[in-house]
């Protein structure tokens, strides 16, 4: 065992004292830099209680004034009345509020929608100085137009209401009814006398079509009243009992059922966009659309169906036969409603690859019924359908062209016919019907 002596001890000792007065030292170091950062704090403390006991009275002073202005709002009225229950829905929205939100957040909640508040009563206080403006321009009122005040426009406005509105509303009235009467005479007996012509063209298209037989056919136009156009027909027909002068329209009005059809029609009328009245007068006022048209085919054993069911399962001769009926029929009135008189000055029909798919018996019927209604054909036809065509027309030419020079040769087959006595009856002229 090594022996250790006194000096070695001593030094060890004063080592020790050493390493701990550094550690000491290092400890009352950090110890005085603690203690400067507590002194900051308390200061940073000190100046932000300063600050919060200002904002405090900053608060307090602005709640005083809120509530001064809450209370000059509310002043004067009473107690139990609409405002209280207002200011008390109001003290109970708040309360919510702060039970869900920090006062910051219910502050910018409020600010925010009070910004859009005073927003759109800026954009009403412009549109009312628009209006003022307007108003004076229009009417000559010397007022002062700018700002929110309107006191002169109000006194205008009890100026109509006690003493010119009366006149006016009665004036109004006047000039309903004199409208309704006007609508009466010049929509709904102009629009009569359409559909009493439509019937009357039917008739006359159905007398041409009477004697003519198309191979063992034979056919005939319907017309029938379109359901969702009956109410407003009826009412149409039952005018047509008075007649058309000055007391047209106060007879037809008479009607109960007339009159209201009448006035929901003008209401509707008044009361709607320019695109619209269009529309709502076309739907009325468009004849052609109070009908459901067809063609009856009368078969051979007597009995008969309609075109419009049985067009499906038609050969191609009886598919063409109706169509070409309704074509000449449709180019009949066309050309009599172009005549002042209602007496064809023309019926020229221009028509290609004619009677492709019908037989002579059928071609034949069907030239007949054309001459009946006064129609000038001028015909297109291959050369396999001119020899049906030909017996039946006043002019044929052939063209034929040279298979080695290319140069169309025209020969010309023309004929005079005797004009129809049914067509002379009607007055329209005996055209001649080429066919090329």
């Amino acid at each position: 065992m090594k022996s250790i002596g006194l000096r070695e001890l001593r030094q060890r000792a004063r080592e020790q004292l050493q390493r701990e007065r550094e550690a000491a030292e290092a400890e009352a170091g950090w110890l005085d830099r603690e203690r400067g950062l507590i002194h900051g704090r308390l200061g940073a403390c000190a100046r932000d209680l300063e600050h919060l006991g200002d904002e405090r009275a900053r608060a307090a002073l602005a709640e005083q004034a809120a509530a001064a202005q809450l209370e000059a709002v509310f002043a004067g009225r009473e107690p139990g009345g609409p405002d209280a229950e207002r200011r008390d829905a109001y003290e109970e929205r708040y309360r919510r509020e702060r039970d869900a939100r920090a006062p910051a957040e219910i502050r910018e909640v409020f600010e925010r929608q009070h910004r859009n508040i005073d927003s759109r009563v800026q954009g009403f206080l412009l549109n009312l100085v628009k209006l003022k403006t307007e108003y004076a321009n229009m009417f000559g009122l010397l007022a002062e137009v700018e700002g929110e005040a309107y006191a002169e426009f109000a006194e205008q406005r009890e100026l109509w209401r006690e003493s010119r509105l009366p006149e006016y509303r009665e004036r109004i009235v006047a000039a309903k009814e004199q409208a309704i009467q006007q609508l009466a005479e010049d929509v709904i007996f102009r629009l009569r006398e359409n559909l009493v012509d439509v019937r009357r063209q039917i008739e006359e298209l159905n007398r041409a079509l009477k004697d003519v037989p198309f191979g063992s056919e034979r056919y005939q136009f319907t017309l029938e009243v379109a359901a969702e156009h009956r109410q407003f027909y009826d009412l149409i027909m039952e005018a047509g009992r008075f007649e058309k002068d000055s007391l047209f329209g106060q007879s037809a009005l008479g009607s109960e059922d007339m009159r209201r059809t009448l006035t929901e029609l003008f209401e509707r009328l008044v009361q709607a966009e320019a695109r619209q009245v269009k529309t709502e007068l076309e739907s009325h006022a468009d004849y052609r659309e109070y009908f459901d048209y067809d063609l009856r085919i009368q078969h051979a054993d007597g009995t008969y169906s309609l075109y419009d069911r049985v067009a499906g399962d038609k050969s191609g001769g009886e598919t063409q036969n109706p169509y070409y009926i309704a074509i000449f029929a449709s180019l009949y009135r066309l050309y009599r409603s172009l005549a002042p008189d209602g007496r064809a000055r023309c019926g020229l029909v221009l028509l290609d690859e004619a009677f492709s798919k019908m037989d002579e018996a059928r071609i034949e019927a069907t030239l007949r019924f054309a001459r009946g209604l006064g129609l000038q054909l001028v015909m297109a036809t291959p050369k396999e359908r001119s020899e049906l065509v030909a017996p039946w027309v006043e002019t044929s030419l052939y063209v034929h062209r040279d298979p080695l020079s290319g140069m169309p040769s025209v020969l010309d087959f023309s004929k005079e016919f005797k004009p129809d006595a049914d067509v002379g009856d009607r007055g329209a002229p005996g055209p001649a019907q080429p066919a090329a």
